[in-house]
Formats: structure tokens, sequence, C-alpha cells
């Protein structure tokens, strides 16, 4: 029973490598979800209480290595993800205009006027003349 509650305490005694994990683990969640923001400040935060937890040793415990891991895998797939998303506007065309049409149709549904409309207004409040 005594090496039990030894093991118990050792496991919870760096809490920064447990709170690494789990950030690294929601980082993971957030980037299949394509939740930008959050994967990157989820994945951030999972590597740096992953470091910060090492104190003076010089290696990392197994949960430490968990939250690096999949902080790191986190922030590379919506990296990539982003990546492939630019790459497709840009260089298909079929993708190009359909992502052409939907911003059009959630503009005139936001500000209730088509974009066309609006567009040589906003240039003038830029200071953009054409």
């Amino acid at each position: 029973m005594a090496s039990y509650k030894k093991m118990v305490i050792f496991m919870y005694q760096n809490s920064f490598s447990a709170a690494a994990a789990t950030l690294g683990i929601i980082g993971m969640f957030c980037a299949f979800l394509s939740l930008f923001w959050f994967t990157f400040l989820f994945g951030a935060l999972a590597i740096i209480l992953a470091v910060l937890s090492m104190g003076r040793e010089r290696r990392m415990c197994r949960s430490a290595k968990i939250g690096f891991i999949t902080g790191t895998s986190a922030i590379v797939l919506q990296t990539c993800m982003i990546a492939f998303t630019v790459y497709s506007i840009i260089y298909v065309p079929e993708f190009r205009q359909e992502f052409i049409t939907t911003f059009y149709k959630i503009y005139e549904q936001m500000y209730g006027i088509p974009f066309e409309q609006s567009y040589p207004e906003l240039l003038n409040q830029l200071g953009i003349s054409l």
C-alpha cells in the first residue's frame, strides 16, 4: 500500500508536465476541428510547460514528452492545413471560384448589401483610388 501512495505522489508531483500533456491533447483536438487560434494557443502552451517541467533535470518525464509531442504535432498539423487551403485558393480554379462565391454570399448575409456595392466605399475609406 505504501508503494502505491509513493507512485501516485510521484505521478502528480510535476503539475507542469500533466498540464502540458492535457494542453497538447486539447491542441490536437482543436487542430482536427480546425480551430486556428486555439490550436496555436494550446500547442504553444503545451510546449512551454513541457520544457518548464524539466526544471534542472536533463530529461523530460513521460507526460512532458507527450505534451511536447502533441503540442508540436498540433501546430504542425494546423500549419499544413492552412498551407493546403491557401495553395488551393491560389492554384485550383474550381476551389477559388467556390471560395469567392461563398465569400460574396456570407458578406451579403452579414451586411445586407452585395460586396460589389460596398467595395468602392471600402476603398474610399482606406484612401485607395482606382
